[in-house]
């Protein structure tokens, strides 16, 4: 905010009841800094990002979205990767959420064409819009697992 003043708008949507639900650590980083890398940067009005959480069932929904160039596009000389992704921040991620949910877990890089934002006016550019979707922990495995060892082995009782 300091570097890039009114030109970076940013909104975080955090519901009460989700703000102390663990995920893995530095998920949400690189796709923050490439919006602003990618979006805020090249364009001189600069642009909106948000990040938001929502339960969705029993999962947890995480979204960081931007009013950018769009992926793909060439912007103040830089040019912004595609919707596929190859960069090393965008493996981390995908290589984080294997690890801690196998296949229980979902990462897309969307254009963000259909935001709010980009629909009303508000804001130009289609954006970037990247989703991951994990299950909804209350607790984190760790502290589930002190749990368990605290409370010892199940004990049957016979009467």
């Amino acid at each position: 905010a300091v570097r890039m003043g009114e030109r970076l708008r940013f909104t975080l949507d955090l519901p009460e009841d989700l703000r102390e639900v663990p995920v893995p650590p530095l998920l949400l980083q690189p796709l923050v800094e490439n919006a602003i890398k990618y979006a805020v940067t090249p364009l001189e009005e600069g642009a909106d990002i948000w990040v938001t959480a929502r339960r969705v069932g029993d999962r947890l929904e995480l979204t960081v979205a931007d009013t950018g160039p769009g992926p793909g596009a060439a912007g103040g000389g830089d040019y912004r990767p595609a919707i596929e992704g190859t960069g090393v921040g965008l493996a981390n991620i995908r290589d984080r959420l294997q690890q801690a949910y196998g296949d229980d877990q979902r990462f897309e890089i969307l254009s963000n064409s259909s935001s709010p934002l980009v629909q009303t006016g508000t804001a130009k550019g289609p954006g970037v819009l990247a989703v991951i979707e994990i299950p909804l922990q209350l607790v984190s495995p760790a502290e589930q697992a002190r749990a368990e060892r605290l409370a010892g082995p199940a004990q049957e009782v016979v009467q």
